[in-house]
This record gives C-alpha cells, structure tokens and sequence, in this order.
C-alpha cells in the first residue's frame, strides 16, 4: 500500500479491499464474495462522503510499517468500521470512539501475488498452487493486513482548557494515531501475552506522551 491524500484514498482502498463497496445493512448477505475479490455489478461508493483532506500514510513502528487511513468525514469512518470490522452488518459505533486498529484483514493482492509468484515458478500448475495455498492460508501475516483508521475531530469530545480548537484538533490526532499504532505493536509482538486493561492504559499513555511531551496522572 502507498502513501495516498485527499478523495482517491477511498477508491484505492476498495481495489484492496473489495467489501468496501457493499452498504452496510443491505449488502451484508454479498460480503463473503466481496472477500474472494467480486464486486457486485454496479457498485459504487456513493454510500462514503470523500474528503481532499482524507490520506493513507504509512507509518515506520517497531513492529513493522502499517497503513495509517484519516477520513475527515464522521459518517464515512462510521461507514469504514461497518464493512472492514462488523462484516458490512449495521453495527453501532460509539460517538465516543475516534480510532481504530483493525487487524487479520484478509488481503487479495498479497495472495495475488503469492499466486503468481508461485506460477511464475510453476508454469500452469493450478492444482500445485491450491495446495501450496492451503498451506500459505495458516501463515495469517502472508494473506492479512493490519491498518490504523482515525477520525478527524475533538480528542475526548471536547477542548481542555489551555488549548484553542485548531490546537487540540492537530493533538487530538497525534494522540490518536499513536494510541492506535502502540495497539498495532503491541499485537504484532505481544499478542500471546496482551492483557487488555494494561494495552489500553500503556495506548493511552503513548499516545498524550506523543502530542503533550509529558502524561501526567
């Protein structure tokens, strides 16, 4: 994945990511094909609000790099989690949650070109890529994704005194994305032993450390 802003970010995302074309609610029942790589005829994404100030970047961590998507719009990042996290279903998103890992995201380009890496290999041999597919399958980093998705707006829902609006916006982010990104590392080298309280108390500290220089209980 690269580095993409402003209204392309959407569209890319749903090359990768073909379940972003369903409507939450009505097209749950086409989300399985969605994950074999089908687009359903005549989908669109009318059902997100692009913005030019949207962006993917990508961000170094000591897990590895991992996608970082801001959508501006609130309705559009509600819409994001339905179809990537609650497989298209109409599920209720907390106005109070800004940010998201999402992780174990099944990948159709990674198995592209896993694929014709093996048939490049092996000329016409089908049946010898399905079964070195099986095997791949059971190594979820070969054929997943893991991506960060935030919001834009006010960090806890309103603006501590001591900062202005624009001030505690441009913070707001910082907090979120690093809180988010101490998730991704924390999975990616901690998971066998990740205890949820402790994750979320050390995602929050990461984060207000990052955008105020100090954490102060």
């Amino acid at each position: 994945m690269e580095e993409i802003y402003g209204k392309q970010v959407l569209p890319a995302l749903a090359e990768q990511f073909r379940q972003l074309y369903l409507l939450p609610g009505r097209d749950a029942p086409l989300y399985k094909k969605a994950l074999q790589g089908q687009t359903p005829t005549g989908a669109d994404l009318s059902h997100f609000v692009m913005d030019d100030r949207d962006s993917i970047i990508i961000e170094d961590t000591p897990a590895g790099s991992v996608p970082v998507v801001t959508l501006h719009d609130r309705s559009a990042f509600e819409t994001f989690l339905r179809c990537m996290v609650y497989r298209c279903e109409l599920a209720y998103i907390p106005a109070s949650q800004g940010a998201a890992m999402i992780s174990g995201i099944i990948d159709r380009q990674k198995i592209a070109a896993l694929r014709e890496g093996y048939l490049k290999e092996h000329p016409g041999d089908m049946m010898g890529w399905i079964r070195r597919f099986e095997e791949i399958r059971t190594d979820k980093r070969a054929v997943t994704s893991d991506m960060v998705v935030l919001s834009y707006g006010a960090y806890s829902g309103f603006v501590p005194e001591g900062h202005t609006e624009d001030e505690w916006l441009s913070l707001s982010m910082t907090i979120r994305k690093y809180h988010e990104c101490t998730h991704f590392i924390v999975h990616r080298l901690y998971h066998h032993e990740k205890d949820g309280l402790f994750d979320e108390l050390m995602a929050d500290t990461v984060g207000i450390y990052a955008a105020l220089g100090m954490y102060d209980m």
